[in-house]
Parts: C-alpha cells; structure tokens; sequence
C-alpha cells in the first residue's frame, strides 16, 4: 500500500493542480481523475498543436473533479501559466511521464489486488484444512470411546 500511495504523490507532483504551499492534497479517486482528464487535454494540444485558452484548458480539466479541486486547478494555473508556455517536445515528454505513472498505478493497484486475492485464497484453503483436521479428530475420539 505505501508503493499505491508514493506512485499517487508522484502523480500529483505531475499535475498542473500541485501546488506545493498547499497543505491539502487531492484524493486517490480525484488524483486519478485530474490525471486522466490532463492526459485527454495535452492529448488534444498535441493533436491540434493550436495555443491553449486558459479557461478551455480549465473546463477539460476540471470534468467530473469536486468544486475544491476545480479551484485548486484555477489556483494553480493562474501561478503556472503552465500550458501555453511549454514547447511540442516538452509536452510530449511530461505526457509520456504522465501516462507512464499512471500505467505504474494501475500495476500496483493491480498487484496489491492479486496478493489480496491469493491471500484470501490461501485463507480459505487454511480454514478448509483446519475444519478436515477437526472433523478428522473428532471422528478418532468417537473411536477412541467406543
């Protein structure tokens, strides 16, 4: 779980919302959310290569974040200007590094699902023994005292 929660920070650290003088951070789910939304908006930049409208780039953004997050956003572009001022090659290379921690979460995520399962699994096969080898000594007393 501390790895899912360093890979989360780490993302944050890639998102135009991190502010560093901010004490609250944002939620997994919100993290996750920013995360996809900013990777669908370079995606269009790049695709279009046309200079960003600020508040566009807000309102892609901001899709389905909480009112908290929306003005963090609006917070932090306002500081940053980040968008416009960043060159084709920088923006291709800070969205692969984006996609790439997001890919990394998700195999975290699904890594830390898969113990958990095999751990229930293993659970379940000790519970099924332990019960065999109760059964199993109960039926040796009954033996025992006929």
């Amino acid at each position: 779980m501390h790895s899912l929660n360093s890979a989360l920070d780490r993302l944050r650290s890639h998102l135009p919302v991190y502010i560093e003088d901010v004490q609250q951070k944002l939620s997994k789910i919100e993290t996750l959310r920013a995360a996809c939304n900013y990777i669908t908006a370079m995606s269009e930049i790049l695709a279009t290569d046309i200079p960003v409208d600020p508040q566009q780039f807000h309102k892609q953004l901001s899709i389905g974040l909480s009112q908290n997050t929306r003005n963090m956003i609006a917070k932090a572009l306002n500081l940053k200007h980040l968008v416009s001022n960043l060159s084709t090659l920088y923006r291709k290379t800070y969205l692969l590094t984006l996609t790439q921690t997001l890919y990394e979460i998700k195999l975290q995520f699904t890594l830390s699902v898969l113990i958990t399962l095999f751990t229930c699994f293993l659970l379940g096969r000790l519970f099924t023994q332990a019960l065999s080898l109760v059964k199993h000594s109960e039926k040796m007393d009954e033996q025992n005292l006929e």
